[in-house]
């Protein structure tokens, strides 16, 4: 590391615990999410991802004793991205005290832009993406709550979302932003050229 990093650019006090896989149920749009939280050690059988292979995170440890409860950040993938697209960022951030969550985004993860090999889930996910953001809420408050894995550990009232490319509209859009379609339509109709007019945009 180096010596002139600034706090948050060292590793931070504690631990990393993971559950590496839950699937938050619904009929249309279940979303298969992992849960990275501040730990009180680090030993143990460690979580493995699709991209970089094992991380640092400890699967099921033993949540921290000291320094809770820990805000809660919920974290969006971008367009054909998963959810342990970041891990080196979600587990930096467990590390210094921040419990995140991170799902699929059914329509435009990895999977299902494979499956169907073309960018048709857009539209449906402008719209999904955000309440995917506040399921993910709730679900996390039932962790926390009574006998619930993470019970005590997290302060559900202290909420921060952040993301990549297409998740970054996730975060502004579930924190209360909106499409201007008459801005949109607009630049559209004044940005004839392909080159200038992109397709997942003006479609």
């Amino acid at each position: 590391q180096r010596p002139d990093a600034p706090p948050y650019g060292k590793s931070g006090p504690y631990a990393v615990g993971v559950i590496p896989e839950a699937v938050i149920a619904d009929a249309v749009r279940p979303l298969t999410v992992t849960v990275w939280y501040p730990a009180a050690a680090g030993n143990g059988p460690r979580a493995t991802y699709s991209l970089r292979g094992e991380g640092q995170a400890v699967i099921g440890a033993e949540p921290a004793a000291k320094g809770g409860p820990f805000p809660l950040i919920v974290f969006s993938h971008g367009f054909a991205g998963s959810r342990d697209n970041s891990t080196v960022l979600t587990e930096h951030l467990a590390r210094w005290g921040f419990v995140v969550i991170a799902a699929d985004h059914t329509g435009t993860d990895t999977r299902s832009v494979a499956l169907s090999g073309e960018r048709n889930n857009i539209l449906t996910s402008l719209a999904e993406r955000p309440t995917d953001v506040i399921r993910q809420i709730d679900y996390v408050a039932a962790l926390n709550a009574g006998d619930g894995p993470l019970r005590g550990l997290i302060a559900t009232d202290t909420v921060g979302v952040m993301g990549h490319s297409m998740g970054g509209y996730t975060s502004v859009a579930a924190g209360g932003a909106r499409l201007d379609f008459d801005a949109l339509q607009a630049y559209c109709t004044g940005n004839p050229a392909p080159a200038e007019r992109p397709s997942n945009v003006c479609a």
